[in-house]
């Protein structure tokens, strides 16, 4: 079996199947339907669907498992089904390091043709998460599209777990367990059951606006001392 390395320009499946087409290296020319070389060019619309092959660790089926779609602009490792060039298979994807934003609309293929990836600040340097560049060994991230960000963080002495909305709202639990809830908007709590707050410690509410508390049953105050200022 020979491995062929590639490059995704088109991630937009009709069929919504997670397939991919590719530029293959020793199979497709560099040069695409820009280049002005007649008869010595392939077009992105003109290569192969690619299937993507998944790791088997849940079994995608009907949604259950990780559903997500390559990127245009990704290096990826192909084998051909039965040798055949039209049908190839992604079993892989490559970190690589970047040469600068290749020009789709110049005629030089293997990149991306919407110029989106690599991104401006990731254009001469690694393709991996720009956090790994002072934690490469200790540091696992998960980022969509959009800024979404987890953070699996192994540091010594500073291991932690970070999830991060885009619009900077984040939950963060730290080396010693202790848990941060950061919200850049507001936050609602829609509970249908019983809610019960268990605190070993003190509580200290800050609130810099007015304070309403509507309840349609009793209330009870049970303390040692009440003061009222």
């Amino acid at each position: 079996m020979k491995l062929y390395r590639a490059v995704v320009e088109d991630n937009n499946d009709p069929e919504k199947l997670g397939r991919v087409k590719v530029r293959i290296f020793g199979v497709h020319t560099k040069n695409n339907e820009n280049s002005g070389e007649e008869f010595n060019f392939i077009s992105t619309s003109d290569l192969p669907w690619s299937e993507v092959m998944g790791g088997n660790q849940f079994g995608l089926i009907s949604g259950v498992g990780t559903s997500s779609i390559l990127r245009q602009g990704t290096w990826v490792w192909i084998v051909l089904d039965n040798d055949n060039p039209n049908k190839p298979i992604i079993i892989g994807t490559i970190i690589g390091k970047n040469d600068g934003q290749k020009d789709y609309s110049s005629g030089e293929g293997f990149c991306d043709p919407d110029k989106v990836y690599p991104k401006a600040d990731r254009a001469s340097r690694s393709d991996i998460h720009p956090s790994l560049d002072s934690k490469y060994l200790t540091l696992a991230t998960l980022e969509t599209e959009s800024g979404h960000l987890i953070e699996l963080d192994d540091t010594p002495n500073d291991e932690r777990i970070k999830v991060t909305h885009t619009t900077g709202s984040s939950i963060l639990i730290d080396k010693d367990g202790n848990i941060f809830v950061n919200g850049v908007a507001n936050i609602q709590y829609d509970i249908a059951g019983n809610a019960t707050w268990n605190i070993g410690g003190n509580q200290t509410t800050n609130v810099g606006g007015s304070t309403t508390h509507a309840t349609s049953g009793d209330t009870t105050v049970t303390a040692s001392n009440i003061f009222l200022n």
